[in-house]
């Protein structure tokens, strides 16, 4: 542990996206692995699927038929249903390290788009998404804090949307450390008040779930949207 006396700034990487154990040890950082969704939303909301999301679950899909899906007139989908699972089938095809484009971010950027339209995040009225360019001020010093989205309500940043581009990606704590410095750059963002981190006390958030949910199986694709109905539905309820 750093104590703030052994603080030196001039040591941390310039971007939180290269944020390390040295740096998550002196800013008193823990990111808390739990299953306990009350620690992340007010329970009180509605846990309903919004409508525009029903059509997505999909539950007699599993990967493999999702690999396998061929779009056509006669398989009776919706256009939004052909549109989700030929973004997922492309991500998730390109998982696998001998696929013609490997690891493919765009895949995943796209996917994440949609699905953001689909919920209604970026509404054109009370609501929007747009690319993160976050300060994180420590002392007297600024770092970059990008998140690869961020969320708001009018002016409000009210969330932000970190994605770890693959199963197989080897970014630090699968970007927790980043996510978490872009979560205090919005909070001072929002709240120009705090201007620098003097952490006297840890900083404790919280991931949820502790092992993740997977699109491609039908039971944790239900999970994920219903989240994202509440997501929606607490942005809304933030006065």
């Amino acid at each position: 542990m750093c104590n703030r006396r052994d603080i030196d700034i001039d040591n941390f990487h310039q971007s939180t996206a290269s944020f390390r154990e040295y740096e998550e040890k002196c800013l008193r950082i823990d990111v808390h692995q739990t299953n306990d969704v009350s620690l992340i939303f007010n329970t009180c909301n509605d846990e309903s699927l919004l409508t525009n999301l029903q059509e997505l679950v999909l539950d007699t899909l599993n990967v493999g038929d999702i690999k396998a899906f061929v779009p056509s007139k006669k398989d009776e989908l919706t256009t939004s249903q052909r549109r989700f699972l030929m973004k997922l089938k492309l991500v998730l095809l390109s998982n696998d390290p001998d696929a013609f484009d490997p690891n493919c971010e765009r895949f995943v950027d796209d996917l994440v788009n949609f699905l953001c339209e689909q919920v209604y995040l970026d509404d054109g009225l009370e609501m929007s998404v747009r690319p993160c360019q976050l300060r994180l001020t420590i002392g007297n010093q600024q770092f970059a804090a990008t998140a690869d989205k961020e969320g708001r309500r009018g002016q409000e940043l009210i969330w932000l949307l970190q994605e770890d581009k693959h199963r197989g990606s080897t970014s630090y704590k699968h970007g927790d450390l980043q996510l978490a410095c872009a979560m205090i750059a919005a909070i001072q963002r929002n709240y120009f008040r705090f201007e620098t981190i003097k952490p006297k006390e840890r900083i404790v958030m919280h991931r949820f779930p502790k092992h993740g949910f997977s699109l491609a199986n039908p039971t944790e694709r239900k999970e994920i949207l219903k989240y994202m109905s509440v997501l929606q539905r607490e942005a809304l309820s933030i006065i």
